[in-house]
């Protein structure tokens, strides 16, 4: 019989309070748009909160989360050889930030009130985008002559905001599929976010939402009925779904074109050219975190006069990362993704945690997203990947704990029985 699913907290959990929730629907609503809330603002504001919680009892450091936080410190380290270091500098301390926010939700809350919490955020992202759309509609929508009429709501970018409605829509229907909030409002949310994500008018977005929202409902389904092959059959899902993906990529030209839409897909095939190109000029440590895409800055030149237009980022988060930090920043990207991922995997599959499996599908959602945007390294996503991280460790060390305390018991009962000579 299966352990009452914690999330690797054991019985009396963490001594979590109310506040948690709505800082945590805050931070993830000024991830949303940057110029809500100014980084400056945002740190003294996460450090108050940080001391004054740290005076608080019922954290726990139960955790590790070595590969985000050599990425991290990696990124902080390029800003020596970066060609704009100021920009390098804003941009590692962003993750660093990010990366202590993790730490501070880990330490303080269970995995339960973390999802409760992010939920409210994307909440308070809806809520705020439709009001936008209401009272100030030039400022929801976008104007030009390609995609005027887009939904945007209050992020920087439409294909931005369909990104976050897509994250929404899992959790919703996370929440609708397992009955941790009425049923009812939580599905008739991720209604609303679906429908949102239509606006944005990002076809991406809506793939993705469709996608990763079945095999999350198929996910729960099999977790419902427990059995020895319930692993086997949601590996086999995922990897369907993943090979799906692939296929899709690696035919994306007459797909784009059987749909009516631009094979280059509004240039990204340009640019991943170019940058798969300029790679290869500073392999193994890039051009430094946050320092290649300023309008001075040498890279972003030398793509953007390649591709004849100027290129705002690469459209693909690995190439993004791998020109930043090089192969060996990539590396270190892709092994945290993996070892988040098979945590996650070994918590859902071996212990039958159902956050778990919703870390597991967000994961991969925000990792598909990365083929064609940057978001893996983004406030949002790389919050996420941290703290889903922490958790899964947090797990996989509480499930050593418990074999090493049932392999002791087991030894001391065999001496127990063991007769005298």
């Amino acid at each position: 019989m299966r352990k009452k699913e914690s999330f690797g907290v054991p019985a009396g959990g963490l001594a979590t309070r109310r506040d948690d929730i709505p800082f945590m629907a805050f931070v993830l609503f000024t991830s949303s748009n940057p110029t809500i809330v100014s980084q400056s603002t945002l740190t003294i504001i996460v450090l108050l909160w940080f001391v004054l919680r740290m005076l608080s009892k019922g954290r726990r450091y139960d955790f590790r989360i070595g590969l985000p936080l050599a990425l991290a410190l990696f990124a902080t380290t390029s800003v020596l050889w970066a060609s704009n270091q100021t920009a390098s500098v804003s941009g590692a301390f962003s993750l660093i930030l990010y990366t202590v926010l993790a730490v501070h939700i880990v330490a303080s809350i269970d995995i339960e009130r973390a999802v409760l919490g992010i939920s409210t955020g994307f909440k308070c992202i809806i809520t705020a985008s439709l009001a936008t759309a209401v009272l100030s509609p030039s400022a929801a929508f976008v104007n030009d002559a390609y995609q005027g009429g887009a939904f945007e709501g209050i992020a920087t970018h439409r294909n931005f905001m369909g990104y976050l409605l897509c994250l929404a829509a899992l959790f919703f229907a996370y929440q609708a599929a397992t009955r941790t909030t009425s049923r009812f409002r939580s599905a008739l949310w991720f209604i609303v976010s679906f429908g949102m994500v239509l606006w944005t008018q990002s076809v991406t977005s809506a793939v993705m939402t469709i996608l990763w929202s079945v095999v999350l409902w198929l996910t729960l389904r099999i977790l419902r009925a427990p059995s020895k092959w319930q692993g086997i059959k949601v590996s086999s899902l995922i990897l369907a779904a993943t090979t799906a993906g692939i296929i899709a990529m690696l035919n994306f030209t007459d797909i784009a074109m059987q749909l009516g839409r631009d094979p280059t897909l509004t240039g990204r095939t340009r640019i991943w050219d170019a940058a798969i190109t300029y790679v290869q000029s500073n392999p193994l440590i890039g051009e430094g975190w946050a320092s290649v895409w300023g309008p001075d800055d040498p890279a972003g030149q030398a793509i953007s006069s390649a591709i004849g237009f100027r290129a705002f980022h690469a459209h693909n988060g690995y190439l993004n990362t791998a020109l930043q930090v090089g192969w060996i920043g990539l590396g270190i990207l892709l092994l945290a993704l993996i070892v988040a991922i098979a945590m996650l995997h070994r918590g859902a599959f071996s212990d039958g945690s159902k956050p778990a499996a919703l870390g597991l599908i967000v994961l991969l959602a925000i990792a598909s997203f990365d083929m064609v945007e940057t978001r893996l390294t983004g406030s949002a996503g790389w919050l996420l990947l941290v703290v889903f991280y922490a958790y899964g460790s947090r797990m996989q060390r509480n499930r050593q704990e418990q074999f090493h305390h049932n392999s002791n018991k087991a030894r001391t009962s065999r001496i127990a029985i063991r007769p005298r000579p």
